[in-house]
């Protein structure tokens, strides 16, 4: 055991010795813990979904009722529901703070799997990830974002370990996080996990059976949930509120009278008056359910409408009709939501509206001089949801921006770079380059008003991949041995990981990396 301790990377305990520091800081600073989502009367009531009484009471049925949401939240809630009452908000805490440290570890990790030098890597993720408000600030609520971004940067690291080094444990690893991912958060879809398995077995042919066999449970799970959903709610994915998240984008986002212009042409139906996540009583004659069960409550018992009654999913349903009519009959219009939707995504993640503002003065000095943005406003995604204002190229993080262009134009250039040399590095970048842009375009070309929250939510890939093409830009990373080894062998009768001791002394120092 003692051993085993000696070889852990001493940064690692830097990083977490930083974050309990960084924690107790934000505490005394007068940032309490909010366990605001497990009280009756929640100040958030849409961040917690389901009933807390349902939660409480019958917990198993109701996840097995849900139309709305992936059923790992939720479950989670329910189990710190039946934790004893004075537990709850510490055993919250905890948990929370969990997921903070291990968004620093997995950031960190996978910076060192992709050669980055062990103090730039270091430093870093102490830049960008332990000191960043927006980490500390999401993990002093009780809510999905903080574990989403942890288990994103975790996928991440399995990823890159798993092109690297392929076992069944790594698979394993791989497959557990996903489908956790995927359980929990709908930005992170089912069919998107089973896309980067597919990547990952295609990139490495020769271990194909044996990534498919340590991802199986996993996998196999995550299959049931999907099968689960579509036989219940006739749709695979984790949620069926695509019609009305989209709604945001297009219909809710547009001026009235252009929505009554097309009311009266018939291009839309009346409902796209109605802005979406509405009481069911807004809608009219809408067949809801009656009863006290997660499918079938109209209000929750703090008064708050049910967003999980089966109603919806019709409902939602028909807002997707009325969203690809506007999108045909405005497309210009359209784009422009979406190119405003983009400069929400650009906001510092820390600005979302629902944070606390007791460390504004911290915020204030980061966004400025580390986010480089010249002006800041915590109400940027505020204004976006109810008054359709969006920021302006002054409120925009520089910095958020230099790392999409880095991922969007640098990532490509170095796939195909380290690809000609026979990086194995590249397969791995390619795989988190999906990752990443999944998460740039769904949530761009879905939503308009909470995209830097969304953008958060993709945990450290960005930072990871944007530090990458830097660093092999200015050949600062590390040479890997492994990969020149296998690079120098040209002859096809030599298979991979057969390089003798003798043939490797013989490889060129500027090679070998010796």
């Amino acid at each position: 055991m003692t051993t085993k301790v000696r070889q852990i990377d001493p940064f690692v305990w830097i990083l977490i010795a930083a974050s309990f520091v960084v924690v107790v800081f934000v505490r005394i600073a007068g940032v309490p813990f909010s366990a605001d989502q497990l009280s009756a009367h929640p100040t958030i009531p849409t961040w917690q979904l389901l009933d807390l009484d349902l939660l409480r009471h019958h917990l198993l049925s109701s996840i097995d009722h849900l139309e709305m949401q992936p059923p790992l939240y939720n479950f989670g809630i329910g189990l710190l529901l039946d934790l004893p009452n004075q537990v709850q908000s510490p055993a919250a805490e905890l948990t929370q703070f969990f997921f903070y440290v291990v968004t620093a570890l997995a950031t960190y990790g996978t910076l060192r799997e992709l050669r980055c030098r062990r103090r730039i890597a270091l430093a870093v993720t102490l830049i960008f990830v332990v000191l960043d408000p927006a980490q500390f600030l999401y993990s002093a609520t009780t809510f999905y974002v903080t574990p989403t971004a942890a288990l994103a940067t975790c996928l991440a690291y399995s990823i890159v370990r798993l092109i690297k080094h392929p076992s069944r444990s790594r698979a394993l690893v791989f497959g557990a996080t996903g489908a956790a991912l995927a359980l929990l958060n709908t930005s992170i879809q089912p069919l998107l996990i089973f896309l980067l398995l597919a990547l990952i077995v295609l990139f490495t042919p020769t271990a194909c059976r044996t990534i498919i066999r340590g991802a199986l449970i996993p996998m196999s799970i995550l299959l049931l949930w999907m099968v689960h959903t579509l036989a219940a709610f006739g749709t695979p994915a984790t949620s069926t509120w695509f019609g009305m998240n989209l709604a945001h984008t297009t219909m809710n986002a547009a001026p009235e009278y252009q929505i009554q212009r097309l009311i009266r042409t018939h291009h839309l139906s009346p409902l796209a008056a109605i802005p979406p996540f509405s009481p069911i009583s807004a809608y009219g004659h809408v067949t809801s359910m009656h009863g006290n069960s997660a499918l079938t409550q109209i209000t929750k018992h703090d008064g708050s409408p049910n967003f999980n009654n089966k109603a919806y999913a019709s409902i939602s349903s028909r807002y997707l009709q009325d969203d690809l009519r506007y999108i045909h009959a405005e497309p210009y219009q359209y784009i422009t939501h979406v190119a405003r939707g983009v400069s929400i995504w650009l906001v510092p993640a820390d600005q979302y509206f629902t944070l606390s503002s007791d460390l504004g003065w911290y915020r204030a000095a980061y966004d400025t001089y580390v986010q480089w943005q010249p002006r800041n406003d915590s109400n940027a995604a505020y204004l976006a949801v109810y008054y359709h204002q969006y920021p302006t190229i002054s409120q925009i993080s520089y910095l958020q921006l230099a790392i999409d262009i880095l991922v969007l134009i640098g990532v490509p250039i170095l796939i195909v770079s380290w690809w000609k040399r026979r990086n194995p590095l590249a397969r791995a970048l390619a795989v988190l380059g999906v990752l990443f842009l999944q998460s740039f375009v769904i949530m761009n070309l879905t939503d308009i008003a909470e995209n830097n929250r969304f953008r958060f939510e993709a945990g450290s890939v960005p930072l990871i991949l944007a530090t990458t093409v830097v660093l092999a830009a200015l050949g600062r990373l590390e040479p890997d041995e492994e990969s020149q080894h296998v690079d120098s062998v040209t002859s096809p009768a030599l298979k991979e990981d057969t390089v003798s001791r003798s043939e490797a002394d013989a490889i060129p120092s500027d090679l070998s990396g010796s």
